[in-house]
């Protein structure tokens, strides 16, 4: 895994419903649904004082440690964009 969430090439999106997602890519498409582990209503942006609130989570914690050490448990969104076969241009997932 090469994640763009955490080497700067993609930034933490606010989606439209008022929660944070890694990427703009997992706020998009019929796997939108793999994030909902993210998406309760205690990490609201509405329901906390700050963004650094919702960071700190055990929810996003847990994403990240998932993200960085079990790679194979990561939501597909990941698999996809930021395995190790994706190619930039976006047309090839080989």
């Amino acid at each position: 895994m090469n994640p763009k969430c955490l080497n700067g090439q993609q930034l933490i999106t606010l989606s439209n419903e008022g929660y944070l997602v890694p990427c703009c890519w997992a706020d998009s498409g019929p796997l939108n649904e793999e994030w909902n582990f993210l998406k309760q209503e205690h990490l609201n942006i509405k329901n906390v004082s700050s963004i650094e609130e919702i960071l700190d989570s055990k929810e996003w914690k847990n994403f990240y440690e998932i993200l960085t050490k079990h790679p194979e448990q990561c939501p597909s969104c990941c698999k996809l964009h930021c395995g190790e076969n994706y190619k930039d241009s976006g047309r090839n997932y080989v």
